[in-house]
């Protein structure tokens, strides 16, 4: 759906270089501490097992001009998420104000779409249309949010649970 997506709008939009994710968390962490938060989310990762998603249907954040696919099962996104968070957040002394997971589990396939009209279509695009998947998830990536529009999240690091 996303190559889909990507097609329909084309244009220079920075949604166009991430590719499909599932945010699991957000933290306010220095570059300098990358290596600390590598170690942290590899110990964490080893003791979480993998499981199985399936998604059905679409859905949108209107404020981010975000698409999404939904996932049936949120409660294991929701587990990890708290799990590698709080381990995060206290292994750093970190407040929970600096470091966030998302209040709606969810795969994210475009987001920031603000072309003239481009948002409107992907919503026209994917209305009433079905949509169903499943995919294991065994593993995590460690992103840092880049400072180049073209390569907007840049890869620290990826985990393997189990």
């Amino acid at each position: 759906m996303k190559a889909d997506l990507d097609r329909m709008l084309g244009g220079g939009n920075k949604w166009r270089w991430s590719k499909p994710h599932i945010t699991l968390f957000t933290a306010k962490a220095a570059r300098a501490d990358e290596p600390i938060l590598v170690d942290l989310m590899r110990d964490g990762c080893t003791c979480y097992k993998p499981f199985d998603l399936h998604f059905s249907g679409y859905g949108h954040f209107q404020h981010s001009r975000t698409v999404f696919v939904n996932p049936i099962e949120k409660a294991p996104i929701e587990d990890l998420s708290v799990h590698l968070g709080t381990i995060v957040r206290l292994q750093q002394g970190m407040q929970p104000k600096e470091v966030w997971g998302s209040p709606h589990p969810h795969m994210t396939i475009g987001k920031g779409i603000f072309g003239r009209g481009q948002f409107e279509m992907a919503l026209k695009f994917f209305e009433g249309r079905p949509y169903s998947a499943e995919m294991r998830v065994d593993g995590v990536l460690l992103l840092r949010r880049g400072v180049n529009p073209t390569t907007c999240y840049q890869p620290v690091g990826e985990f393997r649970l189990g």
